[in-house]
């Protein structure tokens, strides 16, 4: 029994002295944490399209995506084939976001058959290895003499027997494949743009009408000196034919986007250089104003010369800004006449009456141009009611229905009128009816057949001096608001 004890005592203290020890060991030695393993980031080349699809070896190959370059290097692109068998080729051209590379002779022993093409992933080097492409980004490639076959895919290349451009002439005579107004040996080592693609970069511009807008925006000569276009910045265009970002950019501040120049261009270029429009030239032709005195609003800086945002494409008698974003739009008068500018507050009327369109001369049809043309319905013409004349917030008249303006001039006002009509070609007559003109309010100037009769309570400000006179009161209106002589 004692024995026992004994025995079981000295187990005891075995086995705490095994604890203390061991506890000792990993305080002395602590096991390293386990961490779960963390997924790193891709932060390759990323290949997003490669066009064409279906190409020959010698042609090019146009890759888009993100981190397509690093630093001045330019990246390789490596062709591997399935199965086994790799080639590689230095781009031709490259920015982050696009490659042109030319297909190397080296992948025809990679080639399956001289008969077909095969189909080869893309990979591309840029600092960092990026992922090799899905088959569908994969293109089709044959020889250099391959003029169809293959196993799918899409896209033409610029094969020697194709028609980029559908024109009937062989890309091999053609000297312009795509039509987009550069020639292929431009487009290969200047603009380096696809010669089988009107637009490379896919923002809805011509590589063409890019090219051209940079050509015409690079000039720094002198202010009092002949425009002198410099050779194409290549490194850096700007409009940029290879930048899908940069349509609605107004490049040369006539506050014409680019893309609204093009649609210009084509509406009325003809696909022929030099543009009719050019977003590299706030005046691209040299359009006198009219002399007509009736259209001096076209003439909006009163210089003698219509830019390009006051001059008149589709021959309206409005002009394009006018159209596109001035004054024959309702929002143009919702903000200059909101109060917060300098000029009275003046409450959009009620109904929403159609704009019209730069690019059609009769946009709702009806056979009457749109200058002629009357949105509000009032009895007025769009081209009579677009421009207010001087001093008109003096010699204005309305009837209220608070605070009616009788348009009489006060002495101060008198002698600033007069020494202006000293050499006005158009004296200013007050009070004048037809002053407070708005194409898109019935009730201005004057109170019209198709004014509302009924008005909520309140949706004109207390002070505010919306109606315009009864016109039967006057005399007919004269051509324009700046041509009224008075009641005669």
């Amino acid at each position: 029994m004692t024995r026992r004890v004994v025995i079981a005592l000295t187990l005891i203290a075995s086995l705490a002295l095994g604890l203390t020890a061991d506890a000792a060991a990993r305080r002395l030695h602590p096991q390293p944490r386990i961490h779960k393993a963390s997924k790193r980031k891709h932060r390759g080349p990323v290949v997003k399209s490669v066009s064409p699809l279906t190409a020959n070896v010698g042609e090019k190959l146009t890759i888009t995506g993100k981190r397509l370059k690093s630093g001045k290097r330019k990246p390789r692109i490596f062709f591997l084939r399935s199965g086994g068998g790799v080639t590689s080729a230095k781009a031709d051209y490259a920015t982050k976001k696009r490659i042109v590379v030319t297909i190397p002779d080296s992948v025809t022993p990679l080639l399956r058959s001289l008969a077909t093409r095969t189909r080869f992933q893309l990979r591309v080097l840029a600092g960092r290895f990026g992922k090799v492409t899905k088959t569908s980004k994969s293109p089709l490639i044959g020889a250099a003499s391959t003029d169809s076959g293959g196993d799918g895919g899409g896209g033409s290349g610029t094969p020697p027997d194709g028609d980029c451009d559908g024109d009937g002439i062989k890309n091999s005579v053609d000297t312009d494949d795509d039509n987009d107004l550069i020639p292929d040996t431009t487009e290969i080592n200047v603009t380096h743009t696809d010669p089988c693609s009107a637009d490379t970069d896919g923002d809805g511009i011509s590589d063409g009408y890019e090219w051209q807008s940079a050509l015409d925006m690079n000039n720094t000569t002198d202010v009092h000196s002949p425009t002198a276009p410099l050779p194409y910045p290549g490194k850096r265009p700007w409009p940029n034919p290879l930048d899908p970002s940069d349509a609605n950019i107004d490049h040369d501040g006539d506050g014409l986007t680019m893309a609204d120049e093009y649609q210009l261009f084509k509406f009325y270029g003809g696909n022929t250089l030099p543009l009719n429009y050019s977003d590299g030239l706030q005046a691209s032709r040299n359009v006198a104003a009219p002399a007509d005195p009736t259209l001096l609003y076209m003439d909006m800086n009163g210089d003698g010369v219509l830019s390009d945002d006051e001059r008149d494409a589709d021959g309206d008698k409005l002009g394009n800004w006018d159209e596109k974003y001035g004054r024959m739009t309702q929002n143009w008068w919702d903000a200059v006449y909101s109060g917060d500018h300098g000029n009275p507050k003046e409450t959009r009327y009620p109904n929403d009456f159609p704009g019209t369109s730069m690019t059609d001369p009769d946009t709702d049809g009806d056979h009457i141009a749109d200058g002629a043309d009357d949105q509000d319905h009032d009895g007025l013409s769009n081209s009579f009611e677009i421009s207010r004349p001087p001093f008109w917030s003096w010699t204005y008249v309305s009837t209220g229905p608070v605070n009616p303006h009788d348009g009489v001039l006060d002495a101060g006002q008198q002698a600033t009128v007069d020494a202006y009509n000293t050499t006005a070609t158009y004296p200013v007559v007050a009070p004048n009816p037809w002053a407070r003109v708005q194409p898109y309010n019935p009730c201005k100037p004057v109170w019209s057949k198709t004014c509302h009769l009924h008005w909520n309570i309140g949706y004109y400000g207390d002070t505010e001096d919306w109606a315009g006179p009864d016109p039967s009161l006057y005399n007919a209106p004269p051509d324009a608001p700046w041509l009224y002589a008075g009641e005669v």
